[in-house]
């Protein structure tokens, strides 16, 4: 890992080579409004060592890994919204775990399949986060926003999806057993 200060200057960019965690850095991303504090995340099978931060441009690293399954770790995603403190995602090969600062561990996003996630984008204007896996197409479930983690992440069906943003507030927003494309707890019948 490489980083410059003066990219886009006058003359040649000075790099200056940083210190990593042992293996392979899978994905990188810089926390949305600290530009000195960076993510990565490590693919292989060393187990607790698949993700890091870094608060002073990646001359350090803290292991944030938690109890993370030991699969690799393939993108690291923070969203973009000045309402959460360090949200994370995190696609592996099981799946996408999400963290947030003050949390303890990270959380199964439970709306996805358990399949290895290759990418993971945020889609703010649906309030979606997109998933891209290897070999099982791309996925898409609801992004809880703003309103879910002011006070207001009531979940009174516990489908993951906090009321704010529930579009079948009386069930499973997945569940489509008809396979009409409409959840069935949204149904009349």
């Amino acid at each position: 890992l490489f980083r410059t200060r003066n990219a886009g200057s006058a003359g040649f960019s000075q790099w200056t080579e940083r210190k990593l965690p042992s293996g392979t850095i899978s994905s990188l991303e810089v926390h949305p409004t600290e530009r000195e504090t960076l993510f990565i995340t490590i693919s292989g099978y060393r187990n607790g060592e698949k993700v890091y931060k870094s608060t002073d441009a990646g001359n350090n690293w803290i292991n944030i890994s938690g109890s993370l399954p030991n699969v690799p770790a393939m993108v690291i995603k923070a969203i973009r919204d000045s309402n959460y403190d360090e949200a994370l995602f995190v696609g592996t090969g099981t799946g996408v775990f999400y963290r947030e600062k003050g949390m303890d561990d990270w959380q199964e996003y439970g709306q996805l399949p358990h399949t290895l996630v290759m990418d993971i984008e945020f889609q703010y204007l649906n309030q979606s986060i997109r998933v891209g896996t290897s070999g099982r197409a791309i996925f898409e479930a609801a992004l809880p926003l703003s309103p879910c983690f002011n006070g207001n992440g009531a979940d009174a069906d516990q489908d993951g999806v906090c009321d704010a943003f529930d579009i079948c507030p009386n069930g499973n927003d997945l569940l489509d057993l008809d396979n009409d494309r409409d959840p069935d707890a949204c149904e009349t019948y």
